[in-house]
């Protein structure tokens, strides 16, 4: 049994209204920093660079705090200020066992898991992430530029360059300054 054509139109009109970098077809197929570790990946990771328009993002300021759970998962608390209030959202994530840093994040149980891919990391200064979120025969990219600091070397931003289908003017930088403390 297909897909109805009136589910298809209305999938393409919302797909057309989202403010983020989409295409048709599916997600592009890319694989995680290998022999990944998780363990090094935990703490707080600041963002530098997001892609533009994202939905669920509108702050400055925005952190993202993981932490390990005593069933395996990662604890997520996201973080970003909104006119001078913090804003937070809480979710989980897992990574497949084939040492590749392929996760999924979930910020809600009625949800589908999000992918979330590492595409560089040295654990101590950067981490350049992808995701991509298909409904039918559309998608949505995005892709992160993190820092252990609120501030980074601006030579790492050559590495948005590896976050397939989104172009440098796709990003924008998020300000880290004048941030409000966090308790983590």
């Amino acid at each position: 049994m297909g897909i109805p054509v009136t589910s298809v139109l209305c999938l393409l009109a919302l797909a057309l209204t989202v403010s983020a970098k989409g295409g048709f077809g599916p997600c592009p197929s890319v694989s995680g920093v290998g022999n990944f570790d998780l363990t090094k990946y935990l703490g707080t990771w600041y963002e530098i660079i997001r892609s533009k328009d994202m939905p669920f993002e509108k702050g400055n300021c925005v952190q993202a705090h993981y932490s390990l759970l005593p069933n395996g998962r990662v604890n997520i608390t996201n973080s970003e200020a909104r006119n001078g209030e913090l804003v937070y959202a809480y979710g989980q994530a897992y990574c497949d066992n084939t040492g590749y840093a392929n996760c999924h994040v979930s910020f809600s149980a009625w949800s589908p898991d999000g992918g979330y891919q590492v595409l560089s990391t040295d654990y101590s200064q950067h981490a350049v992430v992808f995701s991509c979120f298909s409904i039918g025969v559309y998608h949505w990219s995005y892709g992160w530029l993190l820092s252990r600091t609120p501030t980074i070397d601006s030579t790492y931003e050559t590495y948005m360059q590896m976050i397939p289908g989104l172009e440098s003017s796709d990003f924008m930088h998020t300000a880290q300054d004048n941030c409000p403390p966090r308790n983590y």
